[in-house]
């Protein structure tokens, strides 16, 4: 994970970003560390449609000790270096890895804490108010050590857009100013590119994505009585 910039001395952005992941790692007093990911059916997809409306979060919490073993397994079930669920939902055969993705996460015993709004108000047309709501209530249960070890990392996919960017550096500064969680907890944005550990939190928030929105059960269904669902 350690950046080694270019040939010719210069520094690109995945340099920056791979740097500031080790940092976060060797910067991390914790025995544990959350890996987060989201999945949403927004008021402004289901136009047309009966479709329940919800945000989810969910927090893949692994310990220190097993990051690396994981990364290795990880590596090993997909067969390399890509994943994306909903990627692999769109043919038979990525659906079957899926299903296979699954059952290792059921195998495991890792918490898998996820915060829930259902529905999402009709005002929320792209659900940005309910994932601020879902970081308010999966923080600070984390820090807390509610459900888990006390997590004093937590990694996060970032998102595309920097307006997007903005907003959850906004909600997470929030959490934290109103004394929800330490300051010295860190929250840290990353790619899936830098850190495969979140393709756990990836896969699982897919699969209840699955369930929640009454598409299909089987995806869930390895793991399901692990999932301990909070809401703000």
């Amino acid at each position: 994970m350690a950046a080694a910039g270019c040939k010719d001395g210069s520094v690109t952005l995945a340099d920056v970003k791979k740097t500031l992941l080790l940092k976060a790692y060797e910067n991390n007093r914790g025995s544990s560390v959350a890996f987060i990911d989201e999945s949403y059916l927004a008021p402004s997809f289901s136009i047309g449609t009966s479709a329940p409306t919800f945000y989810l979060m969910t927090a893949y919490v692994i310990a220190v000790e097993e990051l690396e073993p994981m990364r290795d397994d990880l590596h090993d079930l997909v067969g390399g270096d890509y994943w994306h669920s909903t990627n692999s939902h769109r043919s038979p055969a990525g659906q079957e890895k899926i299903r296979e993705f699954t059952s290792f996460v059921g195998d495991g015993d890792e918490a898998l804490i996820v915060a829930l709004q259902r529905p999402i108000d009709s005002r929320d047309s792209n659900g940005e108010v309910a994932r601020s709501e879902c970081w308010r209530a999966l923080l600070p249960v984390l820090s807390g050590g509610n459900y888990c070890d006390p997590v004093s990392l937590a990694i996060f996919e970032e998102r595309k857009f920097q307006k997007q960017r903005n907003a959850d550096e906004m909600s997470i500064k929030t959490v934290r100013n109103d004394g929800l969680i330490p300051r010295t907890m860190q929250v840290c944005p990353t790619s899936p590119t830098y850190e495969r550990l979140l393709w756990l939190p990836d896969v699982v928030s897919f699969a209840l994505y699955q369930s929640y929105g009454a598409v299909r059960t089987d995806y869930a269904q390895p793991f399901a009585d692990r999932v301990i669902e909070i809401a703000h």
